[in-house]
């Protein structure tokens, strides 16, 4: 199974669970339910502009956020944790959301340094590149 696949599971599952919690709001809703379902949303779309890849190495998130906007991946910031750096973990990080973007027939736009720089040392990948 795909990350992109996993993260869209997970997110279908949230989503379900929202709408059951919606459904049985009061009428009209309080706004302590109000907001509940504000701050779910909210997550919800941080977990849709966001890639991560998982090692054994530390259980610290590793991440690439993104946005999309028709077809067009737009990756504005990756992160690793300090103490992971120079370990190849970033690579397999920007190579897994460049695949994914391919997959999907997307353009990319690295707004990310380290996006660029991997397009530009991994030529494979510059076909994406927008």
């Amino acid at each position: 199974m795909s990350e992109l696949s996993r993260v869209a599971g997970k997110l279908v599952e949230e989503a379900k669970s929202l709408r059951a919690e919606i459904d049985a709001f009061d009428d009209p809703p309080s706004r302590t339910q109000i907001e509940r379902v504000q701050d779910a949303l909210s997550q919800l779309q941080r977990g849709l502009n966001r890639v991560q890849v998982e090692t054994d190495t530390w259980a610290e998130e590793k991440e690439a956020d993104y946005r999309l906007s028709g077809d067009t991946m737009t990756i504005f910031h990756t992160e690793v944790p300090l103490p992971l750096r120079g370990r190849g973990i970033g690579a397999r990080l920007v190579r897994g959301a460049l695949l994914q973007a391919r997959q999907l027939n997307l353009k990319v736009v690295p707004s990310c340094w380290f996006v660029r720089e991997f397009i530009d040392r991994n030529p494979e990948f510059a076909d994406l590149a927008r």
